[in-house]
């Protein structure tokens, strides 16, 4: 495998005894091979700083619907909270609230006593 990142490559190497022998075609060739590796890592940086950016999207985005989901879950709990409340309250009305009724039927069932 030819390494291209090293000062003195194999390719390099290639590229110079292609030079020195004059060997047209196959300089030709090296400067093709050299222009499409040249794009081709152009591409590749691009593709990475791409990924990059839509990670860093995909992170945001996360970050935002994880907030989304907790306040959710904040409202959640205190509209059960508040539903305890209520229902503590109403339960502790509900005896008062049966009082008056329990008293009118007393009243009722003594005055058919007297009545009969």
């Amino acid at each position: 495998m030819i390494d291209l990142f090293r000062p003195r490559s194999q390719f390099h190497q290639l590229f110079e005894i292609t030079l020195i022998q004059e060997d047209w075609p196959a300089c030709h060739l090296s400067f093709f091979i050299w222009d499409w590796l040249g794009i081709e890592i152009t591409r590749l940086e691009s593709d990475l700083r791409s990924s990059r950016v839509n990670e860093q999207r995909l992170a945001q985005h996360l970050a935002e619907s994880e907030e989304v989901s907790l306040a959710a879950i904040r409202r959640s709990e205190a509209r059960a909270v508040y539903a305890e409340a209520k229902l503590a309250i109403l339960s502790d009305q509900l005896p008062s609230a049966r009082q008056p009724f329990s008293e009118a039927g007393q009243s009722i069932s003594s005055l058919g006593k007297h009545v009969g």
